[in-house]
């Protein structure tokens, strides 16, 4: 008995598209696994480099951005020596061995899945995310809006520390067995979360500085997984996909940290004279901006894996063998 090809409901839910069939043991043809769209991926590489264009603009290109993260920096030494030695801690473990070993385990982990491919395209994408986090430091002009010593004029858009845990948690997210992707997407915003709010408590890093960065990770991804889904290394994954419990849970999370940092922020607007006594804004912007950061970075994470939720990257539609 041959079954007709599936239409309507059985169509796959995101393209809308019939499976296409294929031969069973038995003779028959049932819907085989659907390939991804090179340009789904495109569209999310484009949205997030022109959010990364749009937070360099506003922070960095205006005056009024430029005041508001650096109250933030100059804010740092306010925090207690317990705290900044602790968020030291944090970014202790982020070295140049330590990328070089994550680089390394993606290639190896690769292997062992038998998707090389999308092994050596991981380890890229971390190379180049931080490469070009570091140069755009350099090309991208920081205007003289304000006054200051020569530390705080300094530009610091994007933090390539930030690219190297954003890069590590998208690697994760990407390379990590499929059904096992909630864990890579949990410890990725944890990793992501912890560095973004350790840059900025020790006041090594702005808020754009973070967030920007993991924008650009995401954009570099996006492209290369583009480029893997154009050679037709992707499909339809069950075991692929999240339970819903888990975004919502990382996203509330999330949300809620920005929601504090907004209440923070709201105050000080509503009510001037809080920051009236000397260093009360930097204190008020100190303590909210680690916390929009983490929380966008967090939220920008888990909207990339809800992108790639229900896929499989690195294996081919005709390919079921593999894990």
């Amino acid at each position: 008995m041959r079954l007709k090809r599936l239409t309507g409901p059985s169509a796959d839910p995101l393209t809308g598209e019939a499976a296409p069939e294929g031969p069973t043991t038995d003779g028959s043809e049932v819907p085989g696994p659907i390939r991804s769209r090179p340009w789904t991926w495109a569209l999310l590489g484009l949205a997030a480099a022109c959010l990364f264009l749009a937070i360099y603009g506003a922070a960095v290109l205006t005056e009024p951005g430029q005041r508001a993260e650096n109250l933030a920096l100059l804010g740092a030494d306010y925090r207690s020596e317990v705290d900044r030695e602790r968020s030291l801690e944090r970014l202790a473990p982020l070295s140049v061995v330590t990328f070089a070993i994550a680089l390394a385990g993606v290639v190896f982990l690769g292997f062992v899945r038998g998707r090389l491919v999308l092994g050596f395209a991981v380890a890229g994408v971390m190379v180049i995310s931080v490469v070009l986090a570091e140069a755009l430091k350099f090309a991208l002009p920081r205007p003289p809006m304000m006054d200051g010593p020569g530390w705080l004029l300094r530009n610091s858009f994007p933090s390539g520390t930030a690219a190297v845990a954003a890069a590590i948690a998208v690697g994760l997210v990407l390379l990590i067995p499929d059904r096992v992707r909630w864990l890579g997407l949990l410890a990725g915003c944890a990793i992501i979360a912890l560095v973004a709010h350790a840059l900025q408590v020790t006041g090594w890093h702005r808020l754009s500085d973070v967030v920007g960065s993991t924008v650009l990770v995401v954009a570099v991804a996006s492209v290369t997984i583009g480029a893997i889904v154009a050679v037709g290394l992707s499909s339809r994954s069950d075991k692929g996909t999240v339970h819903p419990v888990v975004y919502r849970l990382v996203a509330a999370l999330a949300l809620a940290a920005m929601a504090v940092a907004g209440v923070m922020l709201v105050l000080l607007a509503l009510f001037p004279t809080l920051g009236a006594p000397a260093g009360s804004q930097r204190a008020f912007h100190q303590a909210a901006f680690p916390l929009l950061g983490a929380g966008a970075s967090v939220l920008i994470v888990t909207i990339f894996a809800r992108a790639l939720d229900g896929w499989s990257i690195g294996r081919g539609a005709d390919d079921r063998k593999l894990p």
